[in-house]
């Protein structure tokens, strides 16, 4: 029977701040989330990439190393949660590939196929936002999510109905409302992604109007498993991750 594959998207709510990521690690295990995702980038060359200087600015107080990484790996191999994390260009992914059994592209690189080649090099599953709308291929250990690229998204906007007419694996959700995971579930998602914070995450952060708080992901997680049991017909085993 099929379980949900639910990513806690800690993105950069960790305001910089390693042992702020690291708790963030620790809210999404206690929320019962399957994998916990952070974003790796060097400010400048993102910047540069996205053709926006103002962005290097912006996204420098969120800056993770790569010995950070390395440390919130650590500490969700022991949480006993998957560590995720996306990178933004080819340094980084070669930098963060060791560290990942699977990975995630989010959706403006997903428009560069060159990039999104380049991890399938490693022999790993990919998963790939589709918010821009790039053109789906055929790939095997491909997974593509249904996403609209706004932040917060409108429930207005999220057109759940796309994962089944789209044929989408799953949904990356940007609307900070706790009964979506559910409905996207019930919509035929496989995967859904949402974004976490901290309690203590600033109101500046960037991502702090999409995120939800412990309590409330941890609601979202379980709102899911609801979904499962009416979907499915019984409570389900195992984590598909497709």
């Amino acid at each position: 029977m099929q379980k949900t594959f639910v990513i806690a998207e800690a993105g950069i709510s960790h305001d910089g701040d390693l042992i702020g990521a690291m708790r963030l690690v620790d809210v999404a295990k206690k929320a019962g989330a399957d994998a916990v995702k952070f974003q790796y980038f060097d400010p400048e060359r993102l910047a540069k990439r996205r053709g926006k200087p103002e962005l290097a600015a912006k996204l420098a107080p969120y800056r993770m190393r790569h010995a950070s990484m390395e440390v919130l790996k650590d500490r969700a191999d022991k949480a006993g949660i998957e560590f995720m994390c996306s990178t933004f260009d080819i340094e980084g992914l070669s930098e963060i590939a060791p560290l990942v059994s699977r990975f995630k592209i989010p959706s403006p690189e997903a428009l560069d196929r060159e990039f999104v080649d380049a991890h399938y090099g490693y022999g790993k599953p990919v998963i790939i936002s589709c918010g821009e709308n790039p053109k789906r291929f055929r790939e095997p250990v491909t997974s593509w999510l249904w996403c609209v690229s706004r932040y917060p998204c409108p429930l207005a906007d999220a057109r759940l109905d796309q994962i089944r007419i789209g044929g989408y694996n799953g949904y990356s959700d940007h609307t900070g409302d706790t009964m979506m995971g559910a409905l996207a579930v019930a919509s035929g998602a496989g995967i859904v992604e949402a974004h976490l914070k901290g309690s203590w995450t600033r109101r500046e952060n960037p991502d702090y109007e999409t995120s939800l708080d412990d309590v409330a992901f941890k609601q979202y997680v379980e709102l899911i498993r609801e979904a499962e049991k009416a979907v499915y017909g019984q409570a389900s085993e195992g984590s598909s991750g497709r």
